[in-house]
């Protein structure tokens, strides 16, 4: 019998021989594999700044092979959404009024080689900001990261390949809507 894990393997995994068993090989799962959910955070009343943690290149991911790293935003809107594609967002519509939004996140050293003269990471987490218009008025606006994740097991005559997406939990954004100014007026 034969185990292979999509987590990483404990020091102690070993092939252990048995008088009533073939060789076995297990594992052990030492820490679960958990997407850090987004932080989110207003920037003013026009945009929204969310952030992803370096979590890509630490363990158990580091072993993973990481690939895919994606934000996603998840709107309902009261009249008929827009939700349509920009350069960099793929826009999927559910119904009239549900749009989910799927933006590429870049993993330094996996999407971008660290041997080209001119890569920089600066070793930060990864932040992008989004104006409030791209949400259309939402009420509320659900983001998740989603990545991909893909382990090897070797065999004497072949690899087997272990694949999945791992999803973070969500994080729930109500949108702090700007109130229009009252005009002040000042008698002397």
């Amino acid at each position: 019998m034969l185990c292979g894990c999509v987590s990483g393997v404990a020091k102690g995994c070993e092939r252990v021989n048995t008088f009533n068993v073939g060789d076995l090989k297990a594992c052990k799962l030492l820490e679960t594999s958990v997407v850090p959910k987004p932080i989110v955070r207003q920037q003013g009343s026009t945009s929204v700044s969310v952030t992803v943690e370096r979590f890509f290149n630490q363990p158990p991911f580091d072993v993973l092979n990481p690939s895919r790293l994606t934000l996603l935003a998840d709107f309902t809107t009261k009249e008929k959404a827009q939700c349509e594609d920009l350069p960099s967002i793929r826009a999927q519509k559910w119904g009239e009024n549900h749009c989910v939004l799927r933006i590429r996140l870049s993993i330094p050293g996996v999407d971008h080689k660290t041997d080209d003269n001119y890569y920089y990471d600066d070793q930060t987490a990864l932040e992008s900001e989004f104006s409030m218009e791209l949400f259309e008025r939402a009420d509320s606006v659900r983001f998740w990261v989603e990545v991909n994740v893909e382990r090897n097991l070797e065999l004497k005559q072949e690899t087997v390949r272990f694949s999945s997406v791992l999803r973070s939990e969500a994080v729930l954004y109500n949108p702090v809507r700007s109130r229009p100014m009252l005009s002040a007026t000042s008698e002397f």
